[in-house]
This record gives structure tokens, C-alpha cells and sequence, in this order.
């Protein structure tokens, strides 16, 4: 954060500094000064296959950044890709994946085992991963997940009947 705040000052003194400089230069200049600017974004297009296969909502973001911005103008545009990518991440933490790992045969490496056939659950003990941050967006889902992985039911307030909260406790 020290790094980002520090940069900041420096192209705020810049700008204070030496943007009155640029006030008499011909529109032709600072258009070329604008698409040299633009010479890494659109190098940035060599790198959008493996973007692609490495995480396909990572591309849409930038795609639809990309378009706002062309479309657009560069205010709105960024804030159009800003509000994308946070309901992307609003989607990925409400849906994420909850697993029960296992530790590998003579290993300590601990696996989905689902997943791989040579990861086994230590006796008596769940490990349970979730890949994604926990809040109250996504709090009815994770505790859905988790009462599926542990064996429990649903809280219904029947008699006799296992629930969440008389095997375990979580604060939601």
C-alpha cells in the first residue's frame, strides 16, 4: 500500500508540475503521446489466449473493460469494468466449491478426494476446503455445503434429529 501511495504523490507531482508544460503543445503531439500510451493494450491482445485458458472470467473482464473503454469513453468504461469484475467476484464467492480433503498415501499432501482416488480421510477427522472468503452473501451456501459433507441434516426443529447447531457451532 506504501508502494501505491507513493507512486500516487509522484504522478500527482508530475501533474502539478509538469501538466501546465503540456498546455502549449499541438493536439497532434499529445494524440501521439495517447496511442503510444495505448501501444500495451493492445499488446495485451497477444496475451488473451492463455488468459483464456487459464480463467475464462478473468477474460470476460478484461474483454468488457476493453470494449467499454473503446465504446465508450475511458471514465465510464473503467467504471463499467469495475462494477463487472466486482460481480464476478460476487458470483464466484456465492457458488464456490467445498471439498473434503484427504492426505496422500505416504505423503503430507492433502487432496480433494473426490478428485484423486489415492487421498484418504484420516479417521475421525474432516478436513473441508472453501475456496472462497466467507461473509453473508454466501453464508446459506457454505453451511448447506458443510452440513452435506459432515453427514447433517438441515436445522427443521424436530426432536431427535441431527443439527448444526448441536454438532458444531458456526458463526454466521
Amino acid at each position: 500500500q506504501l508502494a501505491g501511495f507513493f507512486s500516487g504523490a509522484v504522478v500527482l507531482m508530475v501533474l502539478m508540475w509538469l501538466g501546465p508544460l503540456f498546455h502549449y503543445l499541438p493536439k497532434a503531439v499529445l494524440a501521439c503521446i495517447n496511442v503510444t500510451s495505448l501501444r500495451q493494450m493492445v499488446l495485451q491482445f497477444w496475451d488473451l489466449p492463455e488468459l483464456w485458458r487459464i480463467s475464462r472470467i478473468d477474460f470476460a473482464v478484461w474483454v468488457v473493460t476493453w470494449l467499454a473503454v473503446v465504446v465508450l469513453n475511458v471514465d465510464v468504461g473503467l467504471a463499467v469494468g469495475v462494477v463487472f469484475s466486482m460481480m464476478t467476484v460476487i458470483c464466484r464467492t456465492q457458488r464456490a466449491e467445498c471439498m473434503v480433503l484427504g492426505k496422500a498415501a505416504n505423503m503430507e499432501i492433502y487432496r480433494p478426494v473426490q478428485r484423486h482416488s489415492k487421498c484418504f480421510e484420516i479417521p475421525g477427522v474432516k478436513i473441508v476446503a472453501y475456496h472462497a472468503p466467507i461473509y453473508y452473501g454466501n453464508r446459506g451456501f457454505f453451511r448447506e455445503a458443510l452440513s452435506r459433507l459432515l453427514g447433517l441434516s438441515r436445522p427443521r426443529g424436530g426432536r431427535g434429529e441431527k443439527t448444526l447447531g448441536a454438532k458444531m457451532s458456526l458463526s454466521t
